[in-house]
């Protein structure tokens, strides 16, 4: 990375956002609903604004009341949702949940439009909460509209495809899908315009597992934009004023899937049985297949595949995980900091497949997804 061409190494040129995506668990509401009524509409939502954010506890009863309203044909025993903790400190702006068809499989899905929470400095003020409400309720209204066409801008194929792996990941029971679209805080501290959003983040989650072989597989796939990008669009709270470079670029990603938590049977290091990419990748802009062994004793050979989209022109990933625990450390990093990942947007995508038993009774957490994201503002030029 042309490391020169930063401004600085410190927290004034790099700033940092930790632990975007949060934690899955088993619910109460979780278990089949196969003699459940069928809605009509298979969707539901909830809107708020910055002032009054959706609350934790209106998520939760609508989220229970679709389960239990909402047939499905799918075969999974257990469905997992995102742990609202995760959301904490940020405002929920939009929240929709709807049924999402897959192949035979039918699973819910949920989709959360989020505002980081404001990290100290100037208060909002009433023209940007405006604003930023208007902006995130329209978005919200538009991944509702795109999965409901089976559109979705970021959606990863989930189609076989003659690759070379044995079983395809439509091929197993869908137990969790959700999209995650936050705005990153602004950062009262940068000294470059006062408050600012560095940039924007989407992820889609998806979890599978093979009750028979005793596995369970995750996909993260991540979506970076630049607050530059989204200044150029004329959203002003964006725009780093007092610079002539428009806006924050994007920088670094660290991902992380945790696999060693209470609600699994296994634990430890070794049950984490494979992960995707398994090297470093850079500067590719295509559709590329993953393979990821499965480690089972009847058939050492057997892997589970997908294909995935991914947009890293001037950017790579390389994959940093160690043999020490269950959890997966993918690194992301912009090659140079005038190329296109750095000034408009990048898409990867990690996976991993690990060893899992029921062993839970009631609401416990199954998978960890941490998010470390950095941008970056960039000396001379454009």
């Amino acid at each position: 990375m042309e490391e020169g061409k930063w401004r600085g190494n410190g927290r004034r040129a790099v700033l940092q956002a930790a632990g975007a995506i949060g934690a899955f668990s088993v619910l109460p509401t979780t278990s089949a609903i196969r003699n459940g009524e069928t809605r009509s509409d298979k969707y539901d939502l909830l809107r708020g604004s910055i002032e009054k954010p959706i609350d934790e506890d209106a998520i939760g009863e609508l989220r229970e009341d679709f389960a239990k309203q909402s047939a499905t044909r799918s075969n999974s025993e257990t469905k997992v949702y995102l742990d609202l903790t995760t959301f904490e400190n940020d405002r929920i702006l939009g929240y929709n949940i709807l049924m999402s068809e897959s192949g035979d499989n039918s699973t819910i899905q949920e989709q959360y439009i989020v505002s980081g929470g404001h990290t100290g400095g100037s208060e909002v003020t009433s023209d940007e909460s405006t604003e930023t409400t208007d902006r995130l309720r329209a978005k919200a209204d538009q991944y509702l509209d795109d999965a409901k066409s089976i559109s979705n801008s970021i959606q990863s194929s989930d189609e076989p495809t003659p690759q070379d792996w044995d079983i395809d990941w439509g091929d197993w029971d869908s137990t969790a899908n959700d999209y995650v679209h936050w705005e990153a805080p602004k950062e009262a501290s940068t000294g470059f315009g006062g408050d600012i959003r560095p940039g924007a983040v989407i992820f889609h989650n998806r979890i599978r597992r093979s009750w028979d072989d005793e596995r369970i597989a995750a996909r993260t796939k991540v979506r970076l934009e630049s607050g530059r990008e989204h200044c150029l669009d004329g959203h002003d709270d964006y725009c780093a004023s007092n610079t002539v470079h428009t806006g924050w670029r994007n920088r670094e990603a660290d991902i992380h899937h945790d696999w060693d938590q209470p609600g699994n049977g296994f634990s430890g290091p070794t049950m984490l049985v494979g992960l995707d990419p398994v090297q470093t990748i850079e500067d590719v802009t295509k559709s590329r297949s993953a393979s990821i062994g499965l480690d089972l004793d009847q058939n050492p050979n057997l892997s589970l595949g997908y294909s995935t989209g991914i947009e890293m022109d001037k950017s790579g990933i390389t994959d940093r995980t160690t043999s020490l625990d269950a959890k997966t450390h993918h690194e992301w990093e912009v090659m140079s900091s005038s190329g296109p990942s750095a000034k408009y947007s990048s898409e990867f995508e990690i996976g991993s497949v690990a060893k899992y038993n029921d062993n839970c009774g009631g609401s416990t957490r199954i998978l960890e997804v941490d998010a470390d994201l950095r941008w970056g503002l960039r000396l001379g030029g454009r």
